[in-house]
């Protein structure tokens, strides 16, 4: 389901590119809203692939887009960055069994030890099965970061990796230097300043999230011996 799912979404990103001139301003809305339930899955890899995809497309059709097609893409991102914030992480706490629910033989085994989200001690379940959602949200806030920073000031991955990551655009590779210099430098220039403020409001508020969940050490610990995934307190700047 996942290999066929990953197919055609590079499938779509490769027509959309072949047939930019007549399927843009029809399908654009559409792929995005498929793109954002894809993201919104609680899949990570289904996630990563579909950031991935969405700025591929931005990248390979970012400059032939309309100021309305902009203002679509930014409200897009605006929208999976506020969807995708992982702010129960700021708040968590571990659920006490009710008094009486355990006998004291199970209180003497919990004591010392954080329980997990639902009651149960530690290592009673797959720790990463406790925070699923957040841990799939702290990756999507990391890749659409990484897609904003790659659409806006240009690429780490040259044109040829990225419409090699297209399995159906491998034999049919788009016009070399335009392309390349597009993905080298970036689409600031093609962009409304007003949409860049907008898209920087977006990363400020993540930032922020991040920054707040850092400085407390204590929440860090709690989720960190609750189970969160990692070998040490869980980080959420890079």
């Amino acid at each position: 389901m996942m290999t066929t799912c990953n197919h055609a979404m590079y499938a779509i990103v490769d027509v959309f590119t072949q047939f930019f001139p007549q399927l843009s301003e029809l399908v654009l809305p559409s792929i995005y809203e498929q793109f954002a339930v894809c993201i919104q899955q609680k899949n990570e890899q289904l996630a990563r692939s579909t950031v991935n995809c969405l700025e591929t497309l931005i990248l390979l059709n970012g400059e032939r887009f309309t100021d309305d097609m902009w203002e679509k893409t930014v409200k897009l991102f605006r929208r999976l960055f506020a969807a995708t914030l992982p702010k129960s992480l700021l708040t968590w706490e571990p659920d006490r069994p009710a008094s009486g629910a355990v006998n004291d033989s199970n209180n003497e085994e919990l004591d010392g030890k954080v329980p997990s989200i639902d009651g149960r001690p530690n290592g009673s379940i797959h720790p990463d099965a406790v925070f699923s959602e957040q841990i799939v949200f702290c990756v999507v806030q990391s890749e659409l970061v990484d897609a904003v920073t790659s659409i806006v000031l240009g690429a780490k991955k040259s044109t040829d990796e990225i419409v090699l990551s297209i399995p159906a655009m491998k034999s049919e590779q788009p016009n070399g230097s335009d392309y390349n210099n597009t993905v080298s430098k970036g689409l600031f220039s093609t962009m409304d300043p007003i949409l860049l403020l907008s898209l920087c409001d977006a990363l400020g508020e993540s930032q922020r999230l991040a920054k707040q969940f850092n400085d407390n050490n204590g929440q860090r610990t709690l989720l960190w011996k609750a189970g969160l995934r990692g070998s040490s307190k869980p980080n959420l700047i890079r």
